[in-house]
């Protein structure tokens, strides 16, 4: 009976490493000698993932904000009181000779953040790449799409700690009335309104069930109800988010009323998510295995409350 060593010589030895193996020899190796990655970056999948109901729902609430890393912390402006200049008269804002212009006070503060690495890799099998037409590109966008909803739904976490929580019953209540008073009362007033699904259908039979002038004439649309309040508007569709269609139930009763201006370390929405300029990096490298690829996505952020001023849930009932 012939011994492990025995049909191991057979085949010619056993190879230092996978490079200088010749055709029919042994090689063992772990993943540090399999080889440099390969990075690919399909833009279709990256922008088709970012166009999804659930990056837009998530950047209605924490825009990106790109950042210069810094071996990985950032400072970003926190704003801890509504950002109201003192009304003067334009004739105090006048020099006189010899005097100073009139001071306000900044009531920014200036914080640091720690950005985290993010990503996910995924195993497929190189006969499955080998024979369905885009299939890594397919794979991209789905690992975009769970790592951008693992962020939306730490967001609202964090946002229904800080927001004012109103409780509206359709059955008694007017939620178009309610919605306007809110942003009345708002020194910093929300610009974005994300409306669950659920929350979307009973204003709707609030609506429809009432015969008065004031509800044959609310908003029957989102974009109506949008240019009503001045509110940029979303009711999340599961069919542009998720395959599984749940996305619209992670809020579903809800409607959230948030101030997002975005795009940059200094303005005061509420929350932001800093970003790196690279955004998401996608790379394949070979698996031990053999017959397999790994396929990563990452990116490097850091999710910050950014201000209390202008964040209003509301929770809708029948």
């Amino acid at each position: 009976m012939r011994n492990i060593k025995d049909i191991i010589n057979s085949f010619g030895g056993v190879a230092a490493d996978t490079k200088s193996a010749r055709p029919g020899q042994i090689a063992f190796a772990n993943i540090t000698q399999l080889g440099t990655e390969s990075t690919f970056l399909s833009e279709f999948a990256v922008r088709v993932s970012g166009e999804s109901n659930i990056a837009q729902a998530r950047r209605m609430i924490a825009p990106d904000a790109p950042i210069v890393e810094n071996s990985g912390a950032f400072e970003y402006r926190y704003w801890p009181l509504s950002q109201s200049m003192t009304t003067v008269g334009y004739d105090e804002l006048k020099r006189a000779v010899g005097g100073d212009y009139k001071a306000v006070s900044d009531k920014a503060e200036k914080r640091a953040g720690l950005i985290d690495d993010i990503g996910l890799c995924i195993e497929v099998e190189n006969d499955h790449l080998n024979r369905i037409t885009n299939y890594k590109e397919a794979l991209v966008r789905k690992l975009i799409n769970v790592i951008e909803r693992a962020t939306f739904i730490r967001t609202l976490e964090l946002f229904d700690l800080f927001a004012t929580d109103t409780e509206v019953s359709v059955g008694t209540q007017d939620l178009g009335a309610v919605v306007r008073d809110i942003l009345a009362s708002e020194v910093v007033t929300p610009n974005t309104a994300l409306i669950g699904a659920k929350a979307w259908n009973l204003y709707m039979s609030g609506v429809e069930s009432k015969l008065t002038a004031g509800a044959l004439a609310a908003p029957k649309s989102p974009s109506e109800f949008g240019s009503r309040y001045g509110v940029d508007v979303l009711v999340p569709n599961g069919r542009q988010a998720a395959a599984d269609g749940s996305f619209p139930l992670i809020i579903n009763d809800k409607i959230y009323l948030a101030y997002s201006s975005g795009t940059s370390t200094e303005d005061a929405s509420n929350m932001k998510v800093f970003r790196s300029g690279a955004g998401f990096t996608v790379y394949e490298s070979p698996h031990a295995q053999g017959r397999k690829t790994l396929i990563t996505v990452y990116t490097k952020q850091g999710l910050q409350v950014t201000s209390t001023a202008g964040a209003n849930v509301i929770t809708v009932t029948e």
